[in-house]
C-alpha cells in the first residue's frame, strides 16, 4: 500500500511541475468520473518548436546535454520539435504499461538523417525497439561545428510512469 501511495505521490508532483510551466501533451478524454484530461507527457521544451524557434534558455538548456560545444557549434535538433517522437512514446506507454527511464541517442548525420542509435538504459526491450525506430525516421536539423553541417549524436530520456 505504502508504495502505492508513494507512486502517487511522485505523479501529482509531476502534474503538478508540468502546470508551473513545462509543456504538456494531455489525453483527449478524461478518466471515468473526471472531467480533466490527465497529462500523459510533460517536457521542459516546447513539442511543436524548430530549434530556431527556442528561447535562448531553451536553447541553453538543450545545449547543456554537450560537453564540448563551441559557440559556433550547434547540437542536432527534430527539425519540427520533439511532438513525433513524444507521440509515440505515448502509445508506447499506451501499451506496454511500463515503468522507469529509456535513454537513448540517435547519430544524426551531416544531412540530418538518423544512421544509428545507442541504447543506455531501457525499463523494456520492446519499448526501446519502438523508440528507437521513430527517432530513426524523424529528419533533424544537422549539427554544425563551426558553422558546418557535422555528424553528431542528439540524446533522447523519457520516464515511464504508471498513472
Amino acid at each position: 500500500m505504502w508504495r502505492t501511495c508513494f507512486s502517487v505521490l511522485i505523479a501529482v508532483c509531476i502534474a503538478a511541475n508540468a502546470c508551473a510551466g513545462e509543456f504538456v501533451i494531455r489525453d483527449t478524454e478524461p478518466a471515468v468520473g473526471s472531467h480533466i484530461n490527465r497529462m500523459k507527457l510533460g517536457s521542459p521544451m516546447p513539442f511543436d518548436k524548430r530549434y530556431d524557434e527556442l528561447t535562448p534558455d531553451q536553447r541553453k538548456l538543450i545545449r547543456s546535454k554537450y560537453i564540448n560545444l563551441g559557440e559556433e557549434d550547434e547540437p542536432p535538433y527534430p527539425e519540427s520539435g520533439y511532438g513525433d517522437v513524444s507521440r509515440q512514446v505515448s502509445r508506447v506507454q499506451e501499451v506496454l504499461n511500463i515503468q522507469g527511464l529509456l535513454t537513448l541517442t540517435v547519430r544524426v548525420n551531416a544531412a540530418g538523417e538518423g544512421v544509428s542509435v545507442s541504447i543506455y538504459e531501457t525499463p523494456d526491450e520492446r519499448a526501446s525497439q519502438a523508440v528507437a525506430f521513430a527517432a530513426m525516421k524523424v529528419k533533424y536539423k544537422p549539427a554544425k561545428c563551426a558553422g558546418v553541417p557535422c555528424e553528431m549524436d542528439f540524446p533522447y530520456s523519457f520516464n515511464f510512469t504508471l498513472r
